[in-house]
């Protein structure tokens, strides 16, 4: 496996990428195995914001939502991706599964308005998450429930850390076998002026 260039001198930002991906894929292997209670459940789903919901999450508590989620028509499309299992070489793979209006969209130059979530110590960042939720409403960490659709962003010239929502341009890239990176990705990335 090759690590990326900005990634070999940097182990705590490697073990941090690893760490996001397991939950990621812990996450994907939850909404797998409860499947067909959430073909059943599906007419019971309430959206968040506008986001659909998987069958085994709630509505996070209000109290708990310290900044109000990013909602668009844009980021209700991409939060429908989805992933399937599929064994290749004898090793079972979890596989994104793009919607067509998605697929549709890949090459194409899209704006997003969001939270950037590090993939790395500093101030300064080029390779991040852009989240609907900032990083203080982290998915993984117990604090809300659900998790709503994030996108890898890949910038032309690095951008200082900021707590506030960004909006972002950047070519829409889909990934279906890159495991070293996230489904849906933004590539060439410019910070948009506000």
């Amino acid at each position: 496996m090759k690590i990326p260039d900005h990634l070999k001198n940097n182990w705590n930002g490697v073990l941090y990428l690893i760490g996001i991906l397991v939950l990621i894929l812990l996450f994907a292997q939850l909404k797998f195995s409860d499947n067909k209670t959430a073909q059943n459940n599906a007419a019971e789903e309430e959206p968040i914001a506008g986001i659909p919901v998987p069958a085994d999450t709630t509505t996070p508590p209000a109290h708990l939502l310290h900044e109000k989620m990013i909602t668009s028509e844009l980021w209700t499309k991409l939060a429908t991706l989805t992933y399937k299992k599929e064994i290749i070489d004898n090793e079972q793979w979890t596989i994104p599964v793009f919607a067509p209006e998605v697929k549709a969209m890949e090459g194409e130059t899209i704006t997003l308005k969001g939270y950037l979530i590090p993939l790395e110590k500093g101030l300064q960042h080029q390779l991040f998450m852009l989240s609907v939720l900032p990083i203080d409403q982290c998915y993984f960490c117990g604090k809300t429930q659900g998790v709503p659709e994030m996108v890898e962003v890949n910038m032309n010239k690095s951008i200082a850390y900021t707590k506030e929502a960004i909006t972002i341009k950047g070519i829409l890239q889909l990934n279906e076998r890159d495991e070293e990176h996230f489904a849906m990705m933004l590539m060439g990335a410019e910070i948009v002026d506000q």
